[in-house]
């Protein structure tokens, strides 16, 4: 009898110990002596297991997460913390952010953190701005714009703003008033590469030759943006400027050996020269990179059936055409090859 009194009483122990170290059934126990966290959040760790029921520091410790890109630990924080204080905007903003960080497909979540955010305070310009970010993402424009006009006077998202409404103005199909809107950023930050880039993008659809301008310009703000060497690149190949295209792309390459497009446009220049061992080489490193891009595996099909190899050729028309149904240039191949 008194055994089992004593089995039972250490059972008892056991759960109590059990329960202080999850926290009171609050929030996820890590132990400050598990070395497979790094030093900071064994340290973080430490605090919360003798003051469980504190939720700075769930916050801080899931900040540290955050800053990891440990999206789902620290979502894990950060609930715990709106848990144990719900009255925090900062707390809100935080699981917002981190949800769309983790999931972008989470949306409705995020958006339910973000207008509890606002919802305690109203003039909370990160969570505005956040906020505006995704209901353009939900295409919830008219939303969005309402956020963002109240933004349009405060000094850390002058720029911001102006840029997400030409965005929206963009996505409307208002091409004119999205550059307007882009060239009022400017005026606010001279040196904002995304409303240069962006200007540049849509003058580049237009086929303006403000565009080149306008890409300039974004690389004497930051002489090493490759997207910029690369659509400036695209403007010479336009004009029919080969030399002048083949070192914008390989530029651009230098700066970011993954470019698949600059790899493809170097491909077709050297078919151009009649340089078809080179263009295969090219055509080939943009495949490895990325192989489901139908332009791609045309390109090489087309390459192929030049050096005459007929069956390899239809191989890659082939698999162009399950990409890409109807694809003109791989259509013509294989009727071509057959």
């Amino acid at each position: 009898m008194l055994k089992n009194i004593r089995i039972s009483l250490i059972v008892i122990a056991a759960l109590i110990l059990a329960m202080c170290k999850s926290g009171n059934g609050i929030g996820r126990y890590i132990s400050e002596k598990d070395t497979t966290f790094p030093a900071d959040i064994r340290s973080a760790s430490a605090k919360i297991n003798a003051d469980p029921n504190n939720a700075e520091l769930h916050y801080l410790r899931g900040n540290a997460f955050f800053y990891l890109d440990r999206w789902n630990d620290a979502e894990i924080d950060f609930k715990t913390a709106v848990q144990l204080d719900s009255s925090n905007p900062l707390y809100h903003f935080r699981l917002g952010e981190c949800i769309l960080k983790k999931d972008t497909s989470n949306s409705l979540h995020a958006l339910g953190s973000l207008q509890k955010a606002l919802q305690i305070k109203p003039n909370y310009h990160e969570a505005m701005y956040l906020l505006a970010k995704l209901h353009t993402a939900r295409q919830d424009y008219d939303k969005a714009e309402e956020l963002l006009r109240k933004l349009e006077n405060e000094a850390d998202f002058i720029e911001k703003s102006w840029i997400m409404r030409g965005i929206i103005k963009k996505e409307k199909g208002d091409t004119n008033t999205a550059i307007a809107m882009m060239n009022k950023a400017l005026d606010n930050n001279p040196n904002s590469v995304d409303a240069a880039s962006q200007i540049a993008n849509m003058y580049l659809l237009q086929n303006k030759p403000e565009a080149e301008a306008y890409y300039k310009k974004v690389l004497a703000i930051d002489e090493f943006d490759h997207d910029a060497y690369y659509h400036l690149g695209l403007i010479a190949q336009r004009k029919k400027q080969l030399d002048q295209a083949e070192k914008l792309y390989n530029q651009t390459i230098s700066l970011n050996r993954d470019h698949v497009l600059a790899r493809y446009n170097l491909s077709v220049i050297n078919m151009q020269r009649g340089n078809l061992e080179k263009a295969l080489e090219y055509c080939t490193q943009a495949l490895e990179l990325n192989p489901n891009i139908a332009n791609s595996l045309a390109l090489k099909g087309f390459l192929l059936e030049m050096y005459g190899d007929k069956n390899q050729a239809r191989q890659f028309y082939t698999q162009a055409l399950k990409i890409e149904p109807g694809h003109p240039e791989a259509t013509a191949g294989l009727r071509s090859t057959q």
